[in-house]
């Protein structure tokens, strides 16, 4: 049984998710201040975001680009538009903390800047006609996904205690914080978390009703 999360739903959530925090960066840019913000909470975020799109881009653009066969999770050859919604979905939720965090964290040049370089300019990595990563850029992905992708995603967690503290120090509804609005991206952010797991491609043979598929996607994607 195949169950797959249509193309128009993943437009609604893409633009939910801008709705609810458009709001609160737009108050970040007026007000000039972040009070009521964990910048610790904001950075791990950051970074486990920049790790994402780092796995969608080099899925989606620079497999596409080196004509290699898609791998067995993430993405589908060739490749969907709901391949590329997904990726616009993580270019979004990499993008909105940039403005609060300038210049972006020095983790893109290993991570974004490679990548980019890779699509812009293949012949640097590729040999011309060659339908496969090079050594080098396989490394660097298979890096970043199973090994730093996996650690951000936990200290992204962890980022939940800082903006905690940064709660109870402050009065509700001051700064750029509002209850509401963190209360909207909850919500959002669950019904995103929910979406996931029916929006990327398994493994072949993997029923997509099998109980606990999200540890079998924690398994294949590291994420």
């Amino acid at each position: 049984m195949t169950l797959s999360c249509p193309n128009w739903l993943r437009v609604f959530l893409l633009v939910l998710e801008i709705a609810v925090f458009l709001p609160q960066l737009l108050r970040i840019w007026v007000q000039k201040t972040s009070t009521g913000l964990s910048l610790i909470y904001i950075f791990l975020n950051l970074l486990s975001a920049t790790e994402r799109f780092t796995v969608g881009f080099s899925a989606v653009v620079n497999l596409t680009i080196a004509g290699a066969d898609a791998p067995a999770f993430f993405v589908h050859d060739p490749r969907t538009v709901g391949d590329w919604l997904n990726l616009l979905q993580l270019a979004s939720f990499y993008v909105s903390p940039i403005p609060l965090l300038a210049p972006p964290t020095p983790v893109s040049l290993i991570s974004i800047v490679p990548l980019f370089t890779d699509a812009l300019f293949p012949s640097i990595f590729h040999e011309p006609g060659e339908r496969e990563l090079d050594l080098g850029v396989a490394i660097f992905m298979g890096f970043h996904l199973f090994y730093l992708n996996t650690i951000f995603t936990l200290l992204s967690i962890c980022s939940i205690i800082p903006q905690a503290v940064q709660f109870r120090s402050l009065s509700l509804n001051l700064g750029v914080v509002r209850v509401r609005d963190c209360a909207l991206q909850g919500v959002v952010l669950a019904m995103l978390t929910v979406s996931w797991v029916f929006r990327v491609k398994l493994p072949d043979g993997v029923d997509v009703l099998t109980p606990f598929r999200s540890i079998i996607w924690e398994k294949e994607s590291g994420w």
